[in-house]
C-alpha cells in the first residue's frame, strides 16, 4: 500500500489518508483505495494521471470497495481523474461504491458525471 501526503502552499502540509494498490497488467489496471479520501490527498490525480500516459493501459478502475470515507474534496478528487481520462482518450470506471460512499455518490448523482460499476 502506497500512503499519500498533501502539500498545499509552501506552509501547509496535509496527511492524506487514503492508501491504494494498483494491479493488474495489459489494458487495464486497477486501484484498490482503502481509509477515506478526503483533503490532502490530492497526489492521488496525478498517480493515476501518469497511468493513462501509458499507452498499453486503456481502462483504470478506482475500486472503492474498502474505502471507509469520502468529504468534498474528495468528490473533487474522482472528477479530477475522470477528466484526466477523457483528456487521454482512456476509460475510468469507480467500482465498489457501497454504504456511507453510495449514499455520497447518490445525493450529488454522481453517476451522472462518473461511470460506477
Amino acid at each position: 500500500m502506497k500512503r499519500l501526503w498533501g502539500i498545499f502552499g509552501s506552509n501547509l502540509r496535509c496527511e492524506g489518508t487514503v492508501e491504494y494498490t494498483i494491479e493488474g497488467d495489459g489494458e487495464s489496471r486497477t486501484i484498490r483505495a482503502k481509509g477515506a479520501l478526503k483533503f490532502g490527498d490530492h497526489p492521488i490525480v496525478p498517480s493515476i494521471s501518469e497511468l493513462f500516459q501509458l499507452k498499453a493501459v486503456n481502462e483504470i478502475v478506482l475500486d472503492l470497495t474498502d474505502l471507509e470515507g469520502i468529504d468534498s474534496f474528495g468528490l473533487g478528487v474522482l472528477i479530477k481523474i475522470n477528466q484526466a481520462a477523457g483528456t487521454a482518450g482512456k476509460s475510468f470506471k469507480i467500482s465498489g461504491v457501497r454504504g456511507r460512499i453510495r449514499e455520497t455518490f447518490d445525493i450529488f448523482k454522481l453517476d451522472r458525471q462518473l461511470t460506477v460499476i
